[in-house]
C-alpha cells in the first residue's frame, strides 16, 4: 500500500494551492468506524462487517469510479481492492458534506487501512478516476484524488495507457 494519508505530503500541497494554510493545519478528518472488510464487490464498493455487532453493510467509495464488469480494467481494479483490504481492519469515514448513503442505499465512506486512503490508491494506481462533480462532497477528498489522477495520468499508470481513459 503506498502513502497517501490525510494531512500528508498532498494535504499540505493542496492547503498551499488554496491560499489556507492556518485552516487546513487545523483540519481533521471526520470521525470513522472500525469495520472489517469481509467481501469486495467491484473496484469501488465491498461490504464491510461493522465492529461491535452493526452488520454487515455495503459501503460505496465516495469520489471516485472503476470500470464496470463489462468494461476494459473491471477484473485488474476489482483485483486490487480485493488484494488491499479483503480481511482487514479498515476505518470508515463518512464524507465531511456528502450524503451518508448513495442513490442504491450504499454507505458513502472512504476507506483508511493504517491511516492511508484506499480510493486514493486506486486513482494513483491509474485503477479509478476522480469524479470532479462529486467535490464538493469533501474538499479534503477532493484535492487527494484530484493530485492523485493527474499524476496517474502524467505517469501513463494503469487505465489511463491500457484503456484508452481519457
Amino acid at each position: 500500500m503506498g502513502s497517501i494519508r490525510w494531512g500528508g505530503r498532498v494535504g499540505a500541497v493542496v492547503c498551499l494551492a488554496a491560499g489556507l494554510v492556518a485552516g487546513c493545519a487545523s483540519e481533521e478528518r471526520p470521525e470513522g468506524e472500525r469495520a472489517t472488510v469481509v467481501h469486495v464487490i467491484d473496484g469501488d464498493t465491498l461490504d464491510a462487517q461493522m465492529a461491535g455487532g452493526g452488520g454487515v453493510e455495503r459501503v460505496r467509495l465516495p469520489q471516485i469510479d472503476t470500470p464496470e464488469r463489462d468494461e476494459c480494467g473491471y477484473d485488474d481494479a476489482t483485483r486490487l481492492l480485493l488484494d488491499l483490504v479483503l480481511d482487514q481492519d479498515v476505518v470508515l469515514v463518512p464524507t465531511s458534506d456528502g450524503p451518508d448513503r448513495d442513490v442504491h442505499d450504499r454507505l458513502l465512506r472512504a476507506v483508511e487501512l493504517d491511516g492511508a486512503d484506499v480510493g486514493a490508491e486506486l486513482v494513483e494506481a491509474g485503477m479509478a478516476r476522480w469524479l470532479s462533480r462529486h467535490a464538493g462532497e469533501d474538499s479534503r477528498l477532493a484535492g487527494v484524488y484530484e493530485e492523485a489522477e493527474d499524476e496517474a495520468r502524467r505517469e501513463g499508470r494503469g487505465f489511463w495507457t491500457s484503456c484508452g481513459w481519457r
